[in-house]
């Protein structure tokens, strides 16, 4: 997969670059293996459907998923092992593949509210607020 990364240089630059790589979570330890800071790492595109326009999570799909993701976390459930259920459960492709790329970035250590708000138009603002 391609991605669009913003790094500190060892010499204290900030530059954009971008490479390819297996995961955002293998690049990122590549880069950091390297002496690079990782500010942000992105796909170049996004999620893309005919017409070039980025399609929307559906505000119905999104409220139930915020409901049963906050349903998990209060159950005591580690929010990784929350979102790899709620990963599971998803029908939507789309939103499928999205959450696949918020959980890699979580386990990279980007928070939750960060990672929702890298998938750009996909979703309101208001998740990475909330």
């Amino acid at each position: 997969m391609d991605f669009i990364c913003k790094v500190g240089t060892p010499t204290g630059e900030i530059e954009e670059q971008r490479h390819t790589a297996e995961s955002e979570a293998a690049l990122r330890t590549e880069l950091e293996r390297r002496g690079f800071y990782v500010f942000s790492i992105k796909r170049p595109f996004g999620l893309r459907f005919r017409g070039g326009r980025r399609k929307r999570i559906s505000s119905g799909k999104l409220l139930v998923y915020c409901q049963e993701m906050s349903a998990l976390l209060k159950a005591g459930l580690p929010i990784l092992q929350s979102i790899e259920i709620m990963l599971e459960r998803q029908q939507d492709p789309v939103f499928k593949r999205s959450l696949t790329e918020v959980r890699d970035r979580v386990k990279s250590g980007v928070a939750l509210s960060q990672a929702f708000a890298d998938e750009g138009e996909l979703y309101s603002p208001m998740l990475a607020a909330s």
